[in-house]
């Protein structure tokens, strides 16, 4: 549900909306378009993923479809290398596992494309933006940015950053 404060005022505040403890957002006011952030933490792929994806989707359908879209976050998923077109570009890392077929899915479902893996990076690049196992064996890319397929010639340069955490106390 979106809440939106008077447009006629001169004045207003921001709000995230918190769908669940996997999936909050924001529309912003923007000019020539409104765009919504939206930012999710997909269940491990050993969780049942139904329910973070049924309301995922309903989240989704309160979004206008005219706004531009970006939907980040951890999805636990792997895409994989590989041309889908229209929604996973050939720059993804690895093998596509189940929870990445899931995913392609609800990408195709929505009208959505992966934006991360249409722009080429540096392999490196693409490893600092992975999970890695605790001893360092494996890394796997399971952060995506996803956009509406409408939107796709929007999107210039897309990256996952590693180092997005921050302590709070930090923050001035």
């Amino acid at each position: 549900m979106y809440l939106e404060y008077n447009t006629n005022r001169k004045n207003g505040v921001g709000m995230i909306i918190t769908v669940n403890d996997r999936i909050i957002y924001i529309r912003v006011k923007a000019h020539p378009v409104n765009i919504t952030y939206a930012q999710v933490y997909a269940p491990t792929t050993s969780a049942d993923t139904e329910d973070f994806y049924r309301n995922l989707h309903l989240a989704l359908n309160e979004t206008l479809k005219k706004d531009v879209l970006i939907l980040m976050g951890d999805r636990n998923s792997k895409m994989g290398k590989g041309d889908e077109p229209g929604t996973v570009g050939r720059y993804g890392l690895g093998s596509r596992n189940e929870a990445g077929e899931r995913l392609l899915e609800f990408c195709e479902e929505n009208a959505l494309f992966t934006a991360n893996t249409y722009f080429k990076q540096p392999r490196q690049r693409l490893y600092t933006c992975t999970w890695t196992s605790p001893v360092g064996q494996y890394k796997n890319q399971i952060d995506y940015i996803l956009g509406r397929r409408r939107w796709r010639s929007a999107f210039q340069e897309v990256k996952t950053r590693l180092d997005g955490d921050c302590q709070s106390s930090q923050l001035q």
